[in-house]
C-alpha cells in the first residue's frame, strides 16, 4: 500500500433529529479520538429544525472547545 494520505469527515448529526450540544460535542470528540479531522455541522435548534441562525450552534462550539485534544 502506498502512502496516500486521508481525510475522514463526519456529519454528526442525523436529519429531524433533536440536538443535545453536549452529547453532540462527546461524539465529535469521539470521532476525533478515532481520526477524523473534519466534522460537517448545519446549524440546528434543539429540536432538529435547521436554522440559518449561527448562535443555535455556539453552546455545540464552547461545548467542543472545552475537550481535550
Amino acid at each position: 500500500m502506498d502512502d496516500k494520505k486521508v481525510i475522514v469527515s463526519v456529519a454528526a448529526v442525523a436529519g429531524p433529529d433533536p440536538v443535545d450540544p453536549v452529547s453532540l460535542a462527546d461524539d465529535v470528540a469521539c470521532c476525533v479520538s478515532k481520526g477524523a479531522s473534519l466534522c460537517h455541522l448545519h446549524c440546528k435548534t434543539r429540536e432538529g429544525k435547521l436554522t440559518p441562525d449561527t448562535a443555535c450552534s455556539q453552546s455545540l462550539l464552547s461545548a467542543s472547545a472545552q475537550r481535550p485534544t
